[in-house]
């Protein structure tokens, strides 16, 4: 496989993704999609005569039946999703097809390429079919695996830890050593490996990157609050693909479930959770078949077997009741003698939907009409509970469009952390210099790797990191050599090279 032939490989998966998810893929896709163009050509290059031997082809028929049939490919499936069902729908196809002339160019260019690949698809699906049909096991191989799964046997033997000899008792000469490893070099075969110490300067966004995120969304906001179709409008802007789903009281992110009760068509956010902001759109709501509720607890566990035990576990719960009815705060009283996580939170049990909770509990809370806290503690297999309805039972479940958008690194924020790397490896000629220039900079972190393969891909925490590996496989670097400055996903790596292990069979 040539380097052009990699890369017309490489657009057309770069396209496909572009056209199934509505934006470009990121830093942080492309090591997957250089992984799938080049499987696609592997597989391509591996089955095609298969294929062609095989008779298997994709009939025109076959075409228009994935794209608009009854037989419709997955990512057509997922592009073309009703809203208000979240069902394929097909019409959405239809008039996409009738005004394909209206398209931009690219959105025309990326359909093309999109296209193209089902045929190849569906030749995999059918190879794929063929070989499983083909598989069988006769009633031979099945007696065998059944009499190896039960067959049993009894067997005496004598076991002699190494630790109790003592080792002055053994003596091994070097001839000995030698023997041994020419009977069994196979066994102690080594590998190629080199050695280094390196920098690993991670991208991680800025203060003003996230603002500048955070911004971007708020604009997005106003935009989402008036689009007339929403899983259009989430699929261009967002980093998440649309869902759409129907989403229970328990199910609603805890920054909504916060915002309750929720408006149909109004726009809540943005939040910031795990690296990214997010908002949230509610399309529409329905009523369900399984209730929701959210309530807090207190738990006493029950120590011991014992009638005296459980006793005693009750009159605590009850002694705690009575204050709290007597006016004490439950979440005080939750946070001194709950003996549970949700101790720490005041006893609070979030949303739960019915089935979620042991039988004794569910009942209580939801034959509880309203909110407001349970007359009696309540018995079950983990104590006794003083619960507290905090808000009443409810059917409702919410259609939620969720917009994503990942707080990613500015170029300002990229390029000074390549400034602070190509420093250190301008600075530095050799390992002594290396370490110093490292010693002097209280945020550089020095990491040490050893023997790492010709063919690896990562080192310790460094995905990606080829073209470091095969810098430090080039014949032309020597030990001691500093590299210059290598991208590896989000971090900047600068490294030293420390030792060269050549492959062969061991010396004693």
């Amino acid at each position: 496989i040539d380097y052009n032939e990699f890369q017309e490989e490489m657009n057309r998966v770069e396209e496909n993704f572009a056209a199934q998810n509505g934006k470009t893929p990121s830093e942080t896709d492309m090591p997957g999609l250089r992984e799938q163009a080049w499987n696609q050509l592997i597989f391509k290059i591996a089955f095609q005569k298969e294929f062609d031997r095989l008779g298997l082809t994709v009939s025109e028929e076959e075409m228009v039946d994935m794209v608009q049939g009854n037989n419709v490919h997955p990512a057509i499936r997922q592009a073309f999703v009703n809203p208000q069902t979240q069902q394929f729908d097909r019409s959405q196809v239809v008039n996409y097809l009738k005004n394909f002339e209206q398209l931009q160019p690219e959105q025309r260019a990326m359909w093309a390429t999109f296209e193209a690949s089902l045929a190849p698809d569906r030749l995999r699906t059918k190879f794929t079919n063929l070989m499983k049909a083909s598989e069988y096991v006769t009633t031979a191989e099945a007696k065998q695996f059944h009499q190896a799964q039960n067959a049993k046997a009894s067997v005496k033997f004598l076991y002699i830890p190494f630790f109790t000899v003592n080792d002055t008792t053994i003596k091994v000469t070097d001839d000995e050593l030698e023997a041994y490893l020419s009977k069994n070099r196979d066994k102690y075969k080594t590998e190629e490996g080199r050695s280094i110490q390196y920098v690993a300067l991670s991208v991680n966004p800025s203060g003003t990157d996230s603002a500048n995120v955070q911004k971007e969304v708020e604009e997005l906001a106003q935009q989402f609050r008036t689009a007339e179709n929403d899983s259009l409008f989430v699929k261009a802007n967002s980093d998440a693909p649309y869902n759409g789903a129907y989403l229970g009281m328990g199910e609603l992110p805890q920054s909504l479930s916060n915002k309750l009760p929720l408006e149909v068509g109004n726009v809540y956010g943005p939040f910031q959770e795990n690296g990214t902001y997010k908002l949230f759109k509610v399309i529409n709501t329905k009523n369900d078949s399984v209730n929701s509720v959210r309530a807090s607890h207190i738990l006493f566990k029950v120590n011991g077997e014992t009638d005296e035990a459980k006793a005693e576990a009750l009159k605590k719960a009850q002694e705690v009741l009575g204050q709290i009815k007597g006016g004490a705060s439950f979440e005080e009283m939750a946070r001194q003698h709950g003996t549970d996580g949700t101790a720490s939170v005041g006893g609070d049990l979030g949303w739960f939907s019915q089935g979620r909770m042991v039988k004794e509990f569910e009942q209580a809370v939801f034959n509880f009409n309203g909110t407001g806290l349970l007359p009696q503690p309540v018995k079950t297999q983990f104590g006794y509970h003083i619960i507290k309805v905090t808000e009443p039972k409810t059917s409702r479940k919410y259609q939620i469009a969720a917009l994503e958008r990942t707080i990613e690194s500015s170029d300002d924020t990229k390029d000074e952390a390549f400034r602070k790397a190509d420093e250190l490896s301008g600075t530095s000629t050799d390992m002594a210099s290396f370490t110093a220039n490292v010693a002097k900079d209280k945020s550089l972190v020095m990491t040490e790797a050893k023997n790492i393969g010709a063919n690896d891909r990562n080192i310790n925490n460094v995905t990606n990191a080829r073209e470091l590996i095969r810098w430090a496989y080039n014949e032309n670097t020597a030990v001691g050599s500093v590299s210059p400055v290598f991208e590896a996903d989000d971090k900047f790596v600068v490294a030293v090279l420390t030792g060269k292990r050549e492959k062969g069979q061991p010396k004693v």
